[in-house]
């Protein structure tokens, strides 16, 4: 139940306070019993906790979009670029979530800022190159899936499989 969520997650920062993701999703759980002003509380806590840590920001941001609050990942992501520009991680972290957001202007200025800070070589470009594969095959399973459930729409195994592609993806609107 959502009582014994809270407790749980209360319990456990009992035993290791200041844990960052204990914290991020006791704020998650106030969100989804629609305490909002609980959860509030908890993200500027779990925020206070991240700091200027680039890597601590980063599972932030993976908390909040694995959970489907992309917006909440932007933040996150660009908050661990400005504390630590050169790990292209997090800059590849806050373009996935932008696309996947629908936000390709947004995602753009993000790959811009890219070529803006690194100075290209062959790793770099070997690194973008596999993101924008990978990105593609991802993009490409979504579309076959829902051209597959378009063709059998009372396919509930399908419908399931593909509801959950959007969410993890950070599609949680589809």
């Amino acid at each position: 139940s959502y009582d014994e969520s809270i407790g749980f997650f209360r319990d456990a920062l009992a035993t290791f306070p200041g844990d960052l993701d204990l914290t991020s999703n006791l704020g998650l759980t106030y969100l989804w019993g629609s305490r909002g002003q609980e959860a509030e509380s908890t993200f500027r806590a779990a925020q206070g906790l991240a700091g200027s840590d680039a890597g601590r920001l980063e599972m932030l941001g993976r908390v909040y979009r694995v959970n489907g609050y992309p917006d909440r990942a932007v933040l996150a992501y660009t908050a661990a670029i400005h504390a630590a520009p050169q790990i292209l991680e997090a800059h590849l972290l806050l373009i996935d979530t932008l696309l996947a957001m629908g936000k390709k202007p947004d995602a753009d200025a993000a790959e811009k800022r890219i070529t803006d800070t690194f100075a290209a070589s062959p790793r770099l470009s070997s690194y973008l190159d596999a993101f924008k594969e990978k990105k593609g095959l991802k993009d490409q399973l979504l579309q076959e899936y829902s051209a597959k459930l378009q063709k059998n729409p009372d396919n509930l195994v399908l419908r399931q499989v593909l509801a959950q592609s959007y969410f993890w993806n950070g599609l949680k609107d589809k």
